[in-house]
């Protein structure tokens, strides 16, 4: 992924994201190592605007995920 906030927020032990402009996807090695990552108890995930990302982190930061 190409952002990563160290940083457990009583629920997960990392936020990890991969940005993609669509119609772009993740390739199958991004798409198995995020999944890998989820399944550590991170939470990871694709965003393909910068609204979804900035979103995704606030939600992140304020345990709403």
């Amino acid at each position: 992924p190409d952002l990563n906030l160290i940083y457990f927020n009583g629920k997960y032990y990392g936020l990890w994201i991969e940005l993609k402009i669509k119609p772009n996807t993740p390739s199958t090695e991004q798409g198995d190592y995020i999944n890998y990552l989820n399944s550590q108890g991170h939470y990871a995930k694709v965003c393909y605007t910068y609204e979804e990302a900035i979103s995704t982190i606030t939600d992140y930061l304020n345990n709403k995920l």
